[in-house]
């Protein structure tokens, strides 16, 4: 698997697919120190903090990781930060400790990489949840509000959300 310090092309394209070590990705206010102010963290710490399904768990270790992860690399530390996909990158953590516990192979992550300033990410890391699950109304309203405070228009964020105004 490729490591973290492993060159990430932004392109983006579907051959720059690269599998990761899960615990070589950082997922911002998990495995760092930042503040709710950061970018990826503000509006989305209850999603940090859900519990890890030992179903998913089970299907990983079953079928691997079936949707790619959405990656930066950050270019001050190197790391390779985890954009959208958050959740499969903490349920395949858990799965290759039961895999490698059971002495199997572990799994990788598919990874692919984007060029994202500071201010895209938490966009992005909003919408496609919002897109792929839904949300609750608290957290939805929550999200909405952060992007407005971040300097995107009332047009804006009702097009992200699929909502009319």
């Amino acid at each position: 698997m490729a490591k973290a310090d492993a060159p990430v092309s932004p392109s983006g394209s579907r051959k720059d697919l690269m599998m990761y070590d899960p615990n070589d990705l950082v997922i911002i206010g998990l495995d760092t120190k930042d503040s709710e102010e950061h970018s990826l963290v503000k509006g989305q710490v209850s999603r940090l903090r859900l519990p890890v399904s030992q179903d998913t768990v089970d299907s990983m270790k079953a079928f691997g990781v079936m949707q790619p992860v959405i990656v930066r690399k950050n270019v001050k530390t190197g790391a390779i930060e985890v954009i959208e996909g958050r959740q499969r990158v903490k349920h395949a953590r858990v799965a290759n400790e039961q895999l490698k516990a059971s002495g199997l192979p572990v799994i990788g992550v598919p990874c692919v990489s984007r060029k994202f300033e500071d201010s895209e990410m938490l966009i992005v890391g909003i919408i496609t949840n919002e897109h792929r699950t839904g949300t609750d109304v608290r957290s939805r309203a929550e999200a909405m509000a952060t992007l407005i405070d971040r300097g995107r228009s009332e047009e804006q964020v009702a097009s992200y959300f699929r909502v009319s105004m």
